[in-house]
């Protein structure tokens, strides 16, 4: 109540304050009021007038907002059309390095290390014409390094403008688990098409799926039409039956891996 009378007394005389009340039922409600104060002939406030409205349901949406928002793991921006940040959260801020009253002071290119800022002034736009967007990218933290990040963001038009509501998930581990994938799967593809002896890929179905060019060159087959092949036709028919049974029980999982010495037909349908 004093803050509310101390504020009354500056020039000029006009508050609008939010505040709580108990209710007769106990309940605490919030209140706005725009109120003003009336001066006698000589200046001396003996009245204030106003008006006063009920908030309650308002700022209990604000509050829920904003404990989703701060208790989110992921990042949160609020920023309008023109890329200003309006709010974040302290996850986000833990990822990029930057405060919040830092972070309220920069725009979105400012840390955006993907796109140029003509690209990011076009992407913002094309956000605003569909409404929603979801996309990866790269920010630049404050001590320099790269931060992957996984983009979902909304637009909203209100009364005060655009506005983007934006969460942000730090996707840098995914992204070195691809690339160390993609490397490990390069490596092997190296050394498969490579390797100085025969060697093939089989699904279920017998068929080969993946051959490399040491066993198209023992059996004259080019990768093509080795591949339209099961091994069962690769086999000499006197060998298919000890080869099927024991990959029958290697595909059941009875066996961890089978031997075999076995005749395979070459192109022309000579035993190798």
């Amino acid at each position: 109540v004093s803050t509310f009378m101390e504020r009354l007394n500056l020039k000029p005389a006009v508050d609008e304050l939010e505040y709580r009340i108990v209710a007769k039922d106990g309940r605490v409600r919030w209140i706005w009021t725009h109120a003003f104060p009336v001066a006698d002939e000589h200046g001396k406030i003996y009245r204030i007038a106003g008006v006063s409205e009920e908030v309650t349901q308002r700022r209990e949406s604000e509050e829920q907002y904003r404990t989703i928002v701060q208790s989110s793991m992921d990042g949160f921006w609020a920023v309008d059309d023109g890329g200003r940040f309006l709010d974040v959260n302290e996850a986000y801020c833990q990822l990029i390095g930057y405060t919040r009253e830092e972070l309220l002071a920069m725009t979105i290119s400012d840390i955006e290390a993907a796109e140029s800022s003509e690209e990011t002034e076009s992407h913002i736009r094309r956000i605003v014409e569909t409404g929603y967007d979801r996309f990866e990218t790269r920010h630049r933290r404050r001590d320099g390094k790269l931060l992957d990040v996984e983009v979902s963001v909304h637009f909203v038009d209100t009364a005060e403008g655009g506005r983007m509501y934006v969460f942000l998930r730090d996707i840098s581990a995914h992204k070195q688990r691809e690339e160390c994938l993609r490397l490990s799967e390069e490596k092997f593809r190296l050394l498969f098409e490579r390797a100085p002896i025969g060697l093939a890929i089989a699904g279920k179905d017998y068929r080969l799926t993946e051959v490399n060019r040491t066993l198209c060159r023992l059996l004259d087959y080019s990768p093509a039409e080795l591949t339209t092949k099961t091994f069962v036709d690769i086999t000499h028919p006197r060998d298919v039956e000890a080869d099927v049974t024991l990959a029958g029980l290697l595909f059941a999982g009875e066996i961890p891996f089978y031997t075999l010495e076995q005749r395979l037909l070459k192109r022309d349908g000579s035993p190798i």
